[in-house]
């Protein structure tokens, strides 16, 4: 076949050539032949004398002369004859040739574009599958996140709450003297928020950070790992992409030296060892760890509600006790009795002036 091409090719680059001499050789045909005929068809001049007349060479100079054009003619003519044939031949072998190469090139082209997709293609699919999965890690890591901080939010709010009843139960206190009606509640009451933060507060404190916090915060441990995976599969896919691109580029423009291409074909295979296992396992691993965040959580979530129930009856007993101290039926007509008392304050002198 590579024969073949090269004679065809030695062919086309001489056709022009024997055209350009067939049609030299034919316009000096055309050019003698008309100048032959004229010769032959003249006819001798009469001898200027006798002796001239009787002379057979003299006679046969002029003949002789007139035939040489006509046999040039004849000869030029068959070269010429043979030369047009051969460039038929050499025109027809020609575009045989560039037929040939019409119906190899497509399928040369074809197979690189299908090479080329195929490298397109083998880390787009992968990295569309990932991407699903980090979105849904993030919110995943968000919303545990988000918890662990609200959780321990609560615990440090109930803290407060607690400090903040010891204080105005205290400043309470102090309005009542020994001899006031309710000096009994409010030193019952102070003494209540005091329990309720060193019993009540401090059970919730133990249970909760037990069963709440150190489950959502073990929780919030294992995300490090996933994001030290993401970003080691993050540098390796650097690596794999400026392989793969080093090998398209070797494949669409193709080196002198084979070698070339077989040393990026390899470090390209080695990056791809490297980077497909680590993105397996993340798109694998990560739905296994979203399915298992409510499974995880499920006891956690169910020691809030019971710790929450554990503290608030707290409260309500050390609360419910103080209200024996308060007269029967003391809350019937109680906005009356406000409203009676603030009239005596506005009654006063000071209030009235104003």
């Amino acid at each position: 076949m590579f024969a073949k091409v090269l004679v065809l090719f030695t062919l086309a680059a001489a056709a022009p050539q024997s055209l350009d001499t067939f049609k030299i050789i034919n316009g000096q045909i055309q050019s003698s032949a008309p100048a032959s005929a004229k010769a032959v068809a003249q006819p001798a001049p009469a001898p200027a004398s006798a002796s001239a007349a009787q002379d057979p060479v003299t006679q046969a100079a002029p003949v002789a002369s007139a035939a040489a054009p006509a046999a040039q003619g004849n000869a030029n003519s068959g070269i010429a004859s043979q030369i047009a044939t051969s460039a038929r031949t050499i025109q027809n072998d020609v575009v045989n040739f560039q037929q040939d190469v019409s119906l190899v090139k497509p399928k040369t082209d074809a197979d690189n574009i299908k090479l080329q997709n195929i490298l397109n293609q083998l880390s787009s699919v992968i990295d569309k599958d990932f991407e699903e999965q980090e979105i849904r890690f993030r919110q995943l890591e968000t919303r545990i996140e988000n918890m662990h901080r609200e959780a321990k939010g609560y615990l440090d709010a109930v803290r407060k709450m607690t400090v903040a009843q010891q204080s105005i139960a205290d400043t309470i206190d102090h309005f009542y003297d020994e001899s006031a009606q309710l000096a009994k509640a409010a030193r019952s009451y102070k003494d209540a928020m005091v329990r309720m933060d060193e019993e009540v507060r401090t059970e919730l404190d133990n249970t909760y950070r037990i069963t709440v916090m150190e489950p959502i915060g073990k929780m919030v441990g294992v995300l490090p790992f996933f994001n030290d995976a993401i970003k080691k599969r993050h540098k390796k896919l650097l690596d794999y992409d400026r392989t793969r691109t080093s090998v398209k580029k070797l494949v669409d423009k193709p080196s002198d030296n084979p070698n070339k291409l077989q040393a990026a074909e390899a470090e390209f295979a080695a990056a791809r060892n490297i980077y497909e296992p680590i993105n397996h396992q993340l798109i694998t691993e990560i739905p296994q760890l979203i399915n298992l965040q409510v499974p995880y959580l499920n006891p956690s979530f169910e020691a809030l509600v019971k710790s929450q129930l554990a503290f608030n009856e707290g409260a309500f007993h050390k609360l419910e006790a103080i209200k024996k101290s308060f007269p029967p039926d003391s809350d019937r007509g109680l906005d009356g009795r406000v409203e009676a008392v603030l009239q005596q304050m506005r009654e006063l002198s000071i209030c009235r002036s104003n």
